[in-house]
């Protein structure tokens, strides 16, 4: 049996990078050899280079779901021809057994070069509803892997399988660990993040929640991710309240932010979704209210629907009093986090499919 080699077009953001990781470091794990096709320029590439992850880089360009600018539409044909003829000189070197687009844009050009070169290729969709690239290269694979089962309606059903959303293994390996963060042992850890960027809205939000909290400074903690804007806002809020926190712009590894956290306050990306439901965090859901097609919501209430222990706040309804009692509320039964289980990761699943999209490597 001759080596698994897989490509994974991924990048863009987080969302769509991460589970690509998992991804690689499962197949990996089995002896496939991996490689990443990433964008020009993109954030991705600090990522795998520490990750010691092979990469090379593709042109490739967005399409709007709505654009009324013809110059938009030029450019991106012209980037993302570009971008095919790139992947195939990259598929003729590499040689991959089976390719694998995880949503973000880069893979258009790379699975369209996929099909051109007669390899295998799937795709992976980490939403509840698809992007407009999995949309579109749905019907040129084949093979779709999907999160959630209800996003089994925007495909073929006949190609669609649910895998889950796979998760880094360093995440379910994370122990508690307040004291990493200059925090109490025996205090409840609130986590509050927003994504790499931070979120300004549930930063002020929380901050402003802080005065309706007095009575439960004894109990209750914070670690807060702010995002590189409002570090020192936030920093200095917790200060001036006497709230004992933790505040960082952002951090990379969230094995141990997760493990070490009571309860969640945060986007509802379908990979942080995936991530509490590993770590069997409970959450308070604020989704982007601009996510397309209000995915966010719907990750949210798959993820409940599912048995989750979790809340879904509107970002027009969040107000400070509101997330306070929440808050409080969670604070005063502190046996919910025990009572939430844990997912299965979705990364043994996803290889599964990817290695019996090759035939296994025969």
């Amino acid at each position: 049996m001759s080596a698994i080699s897989v490509m994974i077009a991924a990048g863009g953001t987080g969302g769509h990078l991460y589970p690509g990781i998992a991804l690689a470091e499962e197949l990996m794990s089995r002896g496939c050899k991996v490689s990443f096709a990433v964008k020009k320029k993109d954030l991705s590439e600090a990522i795998l280079s520490d990750a010691k992850i092979d990469y090379d880089r593709v042109p490739a360009y967005p399409l709007a779901r709505r654009t009324k600018y013809p110059f938009d539409l030029a450019v991106f044909a012209a980037v993302n021809v570009a971008g095919v003829v790139s992947a195939l000189m990259l598929l003729s070197r590499r040689r991959p057994s089976v390719v694998v687009g995880m949503g973000a844009y880069v893979s258009f050009p790379v699975i369209v070069a996929a099909r051109l070169s007669g390899i295998p290729a799937l795709i992976h969709e980490q939403n509840s509803v698809p992007g407009l690239a999995n949309k579109v290269l749905s019907a040129i694979v084949g093979k779709v892997a999907l999160s959630f089962p209800d996003s089994a309606r925007f495909f073929n059903s006949a190609k669609t399988v649910v895998t889950g959303n796979p998760v880094r293994g360093s995440l379910s390996s994370a122990e508690r660990n307040p004291r990493k963060f200059d925090l109490d042992d025996d205090k409840i850890t609130i986590l509050i993040f927003g994504g790499s960027q931070g979120a300004s809205k549930i930063n002020s939000v929380a901050l402003g929640a802080l005065k309706h909290l007095g009575r439960m400074k004894s109990r209750i903690q914070f670690l807060h991710l702010a995002g590189e804007a409002d570090y020192f806002r936030v920093k200095e809020g917790y200060a001036e309240a006497g709230f004992r926190a933790a505040v960082f712009p952002y951090l990379r590894e969230m094995g141990s932010v997760y493990a070490s956290a009571d309860l969640a306050v945060c986007r509802a990306g379908a990979t942080t979704v995936a991530e509490l439901a590993v770590m069997g965090v409970p959450a308070i859901f604020v989704p982007y209210p601009l996510a397309t097609a209000d995915h966010q919501t719907k990750n949210a209430e798959a993820h409940i629907a599912a048995g989750f222990l979790s809340e879904i706040i509107s970002e027009n309804y969040l107000t400070p009093e509101i997330l306070a009692a929440k808050m409080e509320s969670f604070a005063l039964a502190p046996s919910a986090r025990a009572s939430v289980s844990r997912s299965p990761s979705a990364a043994s699943a996803l290889a599964d499919e990817v290695i019996a999209l090759c035939g296994g490597g025969q």
